[in-house]
């Protein structure tokens, strides 16, 4: 256990392996009624997939929380392509597979891994490293004499800037296809977190925002079940609707209302044993049944505090770099949670989003632990080379690196 004591930062570790325990207890609870009157088992396959990746996570995390801050930013931009094509694979018949319409898994012989989750920590990666480098933009500019000359100057090397967002947005457009609207929107908003504290300016974050929010119209009514389950979700009460494309929402909501203050206790919950995926996107209506405001406060509360930790960090990053990163980490987590919690209570409708660490899913867990290792390596000092080199460039007079305003 000598790599843990090198770990700048213990309690984001100890948080991380509680969140991933409390996760584990959730996983074993929800599954083992169907599990039983199915197999007569006692352990829910679920639960065994999910040991295996906490193993596989744990070292992962031990690798790359052994890489140096420079070898992290060396080998971001490979990492984010290795990610990018891997999302592709998902549609390349004898390796990608298909599960309930959904292509989003590959595999030799069984669906293993879901690249969309470890596109989150390679983009977080990519993005840190890209405007860690990037250099003011000039606030003024002489006036060009030309349409060619104000292409030449402005137009060009503005989209040159702006390649790596858009980079990022096609693998937002591939996970979109698979379908996975979810991960999607959730990646989609990592992006402008980061290029909102990596320093673009404000008029480029409009333009950016105004493109996007025709892009999100657009696919979200690209698809007859989307546009049925978004016009159809106020009405999930009614009784034509309830049993069918509200059914799922409806079950989860009225668990969560009979959970009140404490819960009905470890084990009875009912609403495990009538949705379909009560180990997934829907794991919190078991956790708010069974353990009530009280437990489903702390589960958040929990996470929270992980959120809060690695904003903490980013302030006391030696780099600019090193405080990208745990900046976009945590905008993942909270978002992802607080959309899965809205969908779980019924305020957003069903758009398959797992809460992390709780919610099964051996390829979400494992991307948290690397993007966990990954924090932990960007609150490494720099070599006194290369940090002199970044500091004497980019340092704006708090300590630490600044990227300004492009």
């Amino acid at each position: 256990m000598k790599g843990f004591g090198r770990l700048p930062d213990r309690v984001l570790f100890g948080l991380n392996l509680l969140a991933t325990c409390v996760g584990l207890f959730f996983i074993y609870d929800a599954g083992f009624p169907r599990t039983i009157e199915k197999s007569r088992s006692l352990v829910p396959p679920e639960f065994r997939t999910q040991l295996l990746a906490v193993a596989v996570s744990f070292v992962l995390f031990l690798l790359v929380s052994r890489v140096s801050v420079a070898g992290l930013r060396k080998f971001a931009q490979f990492w984010w392509l290795v990610s990018f094509v891997s999302l592709f694979l998902v549609w390349v018949p004898g390796v990608g597979f298909t599960l309930n319409g959904a292509a989003r898994w590959i595999g030799i012989g069984r669906p293993m891994i879901q690249p969309a989750e470890f596109a989150k920590v390679a983009a977080v990666l990519f993005l840190a490293s890209v405007f860690a480098d990037r250099k003011r933009w000039p606030s003024r500019i002489k006036k060009p004499a030309s349409w060619a000359m104000r292409l030449d100057m402005i137009y060009v090397p503005k989209l040159v800037r702006a390649l790596p967002a858009l980079w990022v947005l096609a693998a937002v457009f591939a996970i979109e296809r698979e379908p996975d609207l979810g991960t999607s929107a959730v990646l989609a908003f990592v992006l402008f977190v980061m290029m909102w504290v990596g320093g673009v300016s404000m008029k480029s974050m409009g333009v950016a925002v105004a493109l996007c929010a025709v892009g999100i119209a657009v696919l979200a009514f690209s698809h007859s079940y989307r546009v049925e389950r978004i016009t159809l979700h106020q009405h999930r009460w009614d009784p034509a609707n309830i049993e069918e494309v509200g059914y799922q929402t409806v079950q989860s909501e009225v668990g969560m209302a009979e959970g009140g203050l404490f819960g009905v206790g470890i084990g009875p919950g009912r609403t495990k044993h009538l949705i379909p995926a009560p180990t997934t996107d829907f794991v919190m209506a078991t956790v708010a049944e069974e353990t009530g405001f009280v437990g489903t406060a702390g589960v958040l509360s929990l996470l929270a505090a992980i959120v809060w930790r690695l904003f903490y960090l980013a302030r006391r990053a030696p780099t600019q770099f090193g405080s990208l990163v745990p900046i976009g980490i945590g905008s993942w987590i909270a978002i992802q949670a607080a959309v899965n919690s809205l969908m779980a209570n019924g305020t957003l409708f069903a758009i398959g989003v797992p809460m992390p660490y709780i919610s099964s899913g051996g390829s979400s867990l494992a991307a948290l632990w690397i993007a966990m290792a990954a924090a932990q390596v960007a609150m490494k000092p720099m070599p006194k080379k290369e940090e002199s080199v970044e500091t004497d460039r980019d340092r704006r007079g708090h300590g630490r690196a600044r990227v300004s305003r492009a």
